[in-house]
């Protein structure tokens, strides 16, 4: 399915999906669909005609939308049918929720678990904590000795670490074994500790360039000039990036441990 949320005009999207799917007859497949003529349809995608909203939703269940597809398609349909600024006003602001929440990067990654603000302060603070809740997902990983020797650190920090892990709820302790619980963490780009996390990862990633596992890590830095309007096609480009990771990652077996920071800014 395409990206619904990049249009602005729901005959942009019906266009698009007709001149996509390009099987013969499509035209008249969806006209039988929306029951309507054939030639309406021409009417409403090449001129100032609409469909009705009953058509809408017919619409979206004929290109198999999800409900929340079907919920942008039918506000766009609504904001090109009010008939008073009032009403535009009221579909426009739901348009635009909608394209924020898809821009949002929590949106592309799916958490399992959330954490009180005062468990989010102290379980991002440090990067070891972070560290420490991923090692124990991977069986060779998942004791106090071998997480120590893996992320270079003391047996003792270590320690520290799975005792703040254990009163989230996040690891459990069976004799020598740390076990994660299997939850799945995000922290919110509007939290307060969002900074301390990013840079906690950025530095890790600067001392990799120095360690010996060079030549397999990747590292790509650089500076564009660019228009304005090629600067959201590059965020587009990179948050589906983000949301295809997390398709290979979710069912993806725990053996080693990777860290992935991507950078898009204004300089």
């Amino acid at each position: 399915m395409i990206e619904l949320f990049k249009f602005d005009d729901y005959k942009q999207i019906v266009t698009h999906l007709l001149e996509v799917n390009k099987v013969k007859g499509a035209r008249s497949k969806l006209s039988r669909a929306i029951s309507c003529h054939l030639a309406y349809i021409s009417q409403v995608l090449e001129g100032h005609s609409h469909f009705t909203m009953e058509q809408g939703q017919l619409l979206c269940q004929h290109f198999n939308f999800t409900d929340q597809e079907m919920e942008f398609f039918l506000n766009l349909l609504g904001y090109a049918r009010a008939g008073t600024p009032a009403l535009r006003k009221y579909y426009e602001k739901k348009v635009l929720k909608y394209k924020e929440e898809q821009n949002n990067i929590s949106s592309k990654v799916q958490a399992s678990q959330l954490l009180t603000q005062d468990q989010e302060s102290q379980f991002y603070q440090s990067w070891i904590n972070v560290a420490v809740f991923v090692l124990t997902s991977i069986p060779n990983y998942n004791q106090i000795p071998l997480i120590a020797e893996n992320l270079k650190i003391s047996e003792r920090k270590v320690l520290e670490s799975v005792g703040v892990l254990e009163q989230m709820g996040l690891v459990i302790r069976k004799g020598p074994l740390i076990t994660s619980t299997g939850q799945r963490l995000h922290v919110a780009s509007d939290s307060s500790i969002i900074s301390k996390h990013h840079s906690n990862w950025r530095i890790k990633a600067i001392q990799s360039l120095d360690s010996e596992s060079v030549k397999e890590d990747l590292h790509f830095s650089t500076v564009y000039s660019l228009s304005v309007a090629d600067v959201d096609k590059i965020r587009d480009i990179i948050l589906k990036c983000i949301s295809t990771t997390e398709t290979v990652i979710r069912p993806s077996k725990e053996e080693v441990m990777h860290c992935l920071c991507i950078d898009w800014f204004k300089v």
